[in-house]
């Protein structure tokens, strides 16, 4: 994980609270459970954003198709902002990454997202659930389940701003001990390096 290129950031200070989901648009990361959450969640909460940061057209059997994402428009609750290269400033602009896929390796965006301070709300699931640390750096919320997000979304909302802004130090503290790639690329030459000859 590069912290200097994704460096931390303190929370907005001003303006709504912003959830943000990077993903591919596929069925598989929890992009339907995403925008369903956010639906229940902005009934009760409607200045509340909800962004959606990535790729159309995935070929993928889950893809997200181009007729639901027009629906989701017209509805109005979710932002998608298409692909982008640099997600670093939406996600400086928000409060809590959101990532509810039904399975991953070590999701690299919530790493990103935790080197920039920002605590993330993950499914329980091997991979989500070694990316954060539950009610310490994140949050972790059924599989499969827009009920369950959008709870996790409520009780994100109802924190006090100081236990926010203190979830996202802890995160980046704990990228910053653990997953810095100075650390992975001295550990590899640590490897390298053992048993050789002096």
């Amino acid at each position: 994980m590069d912290t200097a290129r994704f460096p931390f950031s303190a929370l907005p200070s001003e303006g709504p609270f912003t959830f943000v989901m990077v993903a591919r648009l596929i069925g598989d990361k929890g992009v339907r459970e995403y925008v369903a959450a956010a639906a229940q969640v902005a009934r009760r909460h409607p200045d509340v954003r909800f962004l959606l940061i990535g790729p159309q057209g995935v070929s993928n059997s889950s893809a997200i198709l181009p007729e639901e994402m027009e629906r989701w428009r017209e509805e109005g609750v979710v932002e998608y902002l298409g692909e982008q290269d640099d997600v670093r400033p939406f996600i400086a602009e928000s409060h809590v990454l959101v990532l509810p896929s039904y399975r991953e390796g070590m999701p690299r965006t919530v790493l990103e997202a935790a080197s920039m301070g920002r605590p993330a709300i993950v499914t329980d699931v091997p991979g989500c659930r070694q990316a954060v640390v539950n009610g310490e750096t994140g949050w972790l919320c059924e599989v499969k389940s827009a009920e369950s997000l959008a709870a996790c979304m409520e009780d994100c909302l109802a924190l006090p701003r100081d236990t926010l802004a203190a979830a996202g130090q802890t995160a980046r503290r704990r990228i910053e001990a653990e997953f810095d790639e100075r650390l992975v690329v001295r550990a590899a030459l640590d490897c390298l390096t053992a048993g050789k000859p002096t």
